[in-house]
């Protein structure tokens, strides 16, 4: 089985920079908070903290001399030694490889000098965790009890091939006999991620089924989050390895915001990331995902592959830009499936799709597969979709006998595209549920086809649907004239990608951008 507890038994990176600014978003920086804590712990170089005490040489050090709840500050600098170690939780032993391991609640802090110990700066004070490839860089296992906050650390080196689980083993990794986590590994904690850089590490290179090449989050409690964070050029290139940036399994409660996901591989689904099952609700916000890629032919999900059994709301997504993804299949940006029983849901607003390739010939491949299995309800409100190499926008196929999949899209704009939508059903045959597509005031421009049916009998509702050239500048964003402006309803979505109000003028505009220059009239419409 290649699951315990399965439900069921270089791409564009040298215009990355092109990317950023075709997508066009702002990071919004938290200030750095620095906390007053009675248990102190201080960290660099050599062990010299120039007076600050109590003073430690290694970051391991200052964890074992801590006690629950205390902050560690670290100095600038390069921290390696990978060791392995041995913890029981829950009367059970696990063996972990890492420069750091974390089975306490702690706030570790890195950005620091030892002449300012108060105010981090990580930015300007790199504080790194190399593994060099002799493990991971931070291990952090729980049972439940603890909050573990990171702030401020570039975590690199990581390589965790051959130190996950034994063949047929699933003890330490999710799948059996799979690696996993290359460079940050946390399980059963409250996790917070703040102001770090994963980047360059690989979940394994030889195991098959090893997931999460930057991070592997399993089973965090409600309330964690990664924030202000940067998961770039991280791998998961053994065969069907998922989540080359990340891997999120199960857990719930869980949010990512103000967050570059980017160059990314896995050879299975989701090059930037992978939610797996999730037991609450997972939240993407203000986030990037650029120039991610897939593989393995018959895999999916470009930047995001989230598969979801949570009865509710199991995936939100606002304020997302996905551009320069790859796969050699469908769903060039994003797959959305539903797995096992009960109603979940998935809300995704206010995304701009741009530039997600398609490297096979399949006239129907889309930049978002939405695949339904059992009853999956999927609503997308104010969406730029444009300049896809990939044939059709949205793909959806029909779930199971006797279940259903809705997708519903209101204010969506679709430029450059064979197929705007597409379904598929097979009527008496095992996918042959009702699958219903309806979307509300779309606009297209250079669009061949409105609606394919790829076989079967699907649904198609178009309320209100539109053409016109919406005269995008280089950032996806509306300019004037266009036939965006003023024409949308209400999509109960009330700001833009750029947290701009909607509306700003005589209506709701049509996709994720609200036209700007409106502002400057509305003193002289209301006098």
């Amino acid at each position: 089985m290649k699951r315990r507890e399965r439900v069921f038994a270089a791409t564009i990176a040298g215009s990355l920079v092109a990317v950023l600014a075709i997508l066009g978003f702002l990071r919004i920086t938290a200030p750095d908070v620095v906390q007053a804590n009675p248990g102190t712990h201080y960290v660099a170089p050599g062990g010299h903290c120039n007076g600050a005490t109590p003073c430690h040489a290694t970051i391991q050090a200052a964890v074992d001399a801590a006690g629950s709840g205390d902050e560690i500050r670290v100095a600038a600098g390069t921290y390696t030694g990978a060791h392995t170690d041995v913890v029981t939780v829950w009367s059970t032993p696990y063996t972990y490889t890492q420069v750091v391991i974390i089975t306490k609640s702690l706030t570790l802090r890195g950005g620091f000098t030892p002449a300012n110990w108060t105010t981090p700066n990580p930015t300007a004070n790199v504080t790194t965790i190399d593994a060099q490839r002799h493990g991971r860089g931070v291990t952090i296992v729980g049972d439940g009890t603890q909050s573990v906050t990171l702030d401020g650390f570039t975590i690199t080196g990581g390589d965790y091939t051959g130190l996950g689980n034994p063949p047929g083993g699933y003890l330490l990794c999710g799948r059996t006999g799979g690696d996993c986590g290359g460079g940050l590994f946390a399980r059963y904690v409250r996790l917070i991620v703040r102001n770090c850089n994963i980047t360059d590490n690989i979940a394994s290179r030889t195991s098959q089924y090893s997931d999460g090449g930057g991070m592997y989050l399993w089973y965090l409690l409600s309330g964690s989050r990664v924030e202000d964070t940067d998961v770039i050029s991280n791998s998961a290139t053994a065969s069907d390895g998922e989540g080359g940036g990340m891997y999120v399994e199960y857990g719930g409660g869980v949010s990512f915001s103000r967050t570059m996901i980017a160059l990314n591989h896995a050879t299975g689904s989701g090059g930037g990331m992978m939610v797996f099952q999730p037991d609450g609700p997972v939240t993407i916000e203000v986030a990037e995902f650029v120039s991610n890629t897939v593989s393995w032919p018959s895999e999916q999900g470009g930047a995001l592959a989230a598969k979801l059994t949570y009865q509710g709301d199991a995936l939100r997504m606002d304020r997302v830009g996905i551009a320069g993804s790859e796969t050699p299949n469908d769903g060039t940006a994003l797959l959305l499936k539903k797995q096992g029983s009960g109603i979940t849901r998935a809300v995704l607003t206010n995304m701009i799709l741009a530039g997600n390739r398609s490297t096979s010939a399949g006239n129907t491949n889309s930049v978002i597969l939405v695949d339904g299995q059992y009853d999956f309800d999927v609503s997308l409100a104010q969406l730029t979709v444009a300049d896809n190499p990939t044939p059709s926008f949205l793909r959806a196929i029909a779930p199971r006998s006797g279940h259903f999949l809705t997708v519903s899209l209101t204010n969506t704009l679709i430029v450059s595209a064979t197929n705007a939508f597409v379904a598929y059903q097979d009527p008496g045959g095992t996918y042959s549920g009702n699958v219903l597509i309806r979307h509300i005031k779309t606009l297209t421009h250079n669009v061949t086809t409105l609606h394919k049916t790829e076989n079967g009998s699907p649904t198609f509702q178009a309320v209100s649907p539109l053409t016109g050239d919406p005269k995008l500048d280089n950032m996806y964003r509306l300019t004037a004239g266009s036939a965006a402006i003023d024409v949308g309803v209400d999509s109960g979505v009330n700001h833009d990608v750029d947290n701009e109000k909607r509306p700003m003028g005589l209506g709701y505009d049509i996709g994720a951008d609200e036209y700007l220059v409106h502002q400057l009239f509305l003193p002289l419409i209301m006098r």
